[in-house]
Formats: C-alpha cells, structure tokens, sequence
C-alpha cells in the first residue's frame, strides 16, 4: 500500500531498497495518438479478448467504443458521448449535430463514429 489506500500500489524501482522489485507500466504507449479510444484493462486482456494490445507494446492497452470496437464498451474514462460529436484530437473545420445526417451526405460521419456529426462545408453552415 505504497499510497496508504491500495494493496496493488507499491514501491519499485529505483536506486534504493526497492530497486530490485520490476516497476509494472499500466497505460498504453502509442508513437501517434489514435483516433479511437482506449484504456488499459490487464484483466481481460490477460484473457486473450478483442481489442487488447492496442499500442502494439501492452497486452493490457485496450480500444474500445468506436468502429471495429464499438462492441467493447469503455469506461466512464474513455467513454464516447452518444449524442454529441467526439473526436480525440480536435478538428480545425467547424462541426454541428445534424439529426438530419445519413450516409453519403456531405460532411456527415464527421467524427467517424455517429452519423449525426457533420462538418461545416461552407462558412454559412
């Protein structure tokens, strides 16, 4: 209980008396930041289930909520909004919610998860 709350926290690493205990990395690393959510989940993972090994460096790094991995659901971390657009990194083009979207209008599937998400195609839209 190295935080003085958690039996899994603990010391590791270092110079001092705790350096010879392996200090276990629980996030995901990517070289470039995807589009589609994720979260660490060593438990499942550890179980072989989609999704997992998602930054191709931790088994424990998983996608969840978006397409292929809209059946995984993610948690309240990671989880994507069912009635707003939601991008990972911010687009610079304008985007509005559209119930009136469906496939092959322009400007819809904006952030690639709900067809509702539309980008702005003028500057008076």
């Amino acid at each position: 209980r190295a935080d003085g709350k958690h039996d899994g926290c603990r010391y590791c690493g270092g110079e001092g008396r705790y350096r010879s205990i392996e200090c276990k990395e629980e996030r995901c690393t990517f070289a470039a930041e995807p589009l589609i959510p994720y979260y660490f989940d060593d438990l499942a993972c550890a179980q072989g289930v989609p999704g997992c090994n998602a930054d191709g460096i931790h088994m424990g790094c998983r996608f969840c909520g978006a397409r292929p991995y809209q059946d995984i659901p993610c948690p309240v971390s990671a989880a994507i909004p069912q009635d707003a657009c939601w991008f990972k990194n911010e687009p610079e083009v304008q985007y509005y919610w559209d119930p009136a979207c469906e496939w092959g209008v322009t400007g819809c599937w904006a952030d690639g998860i709900h067809k509702q998400c539309r980008f702005c195609t003028t500057p008076t839209d």
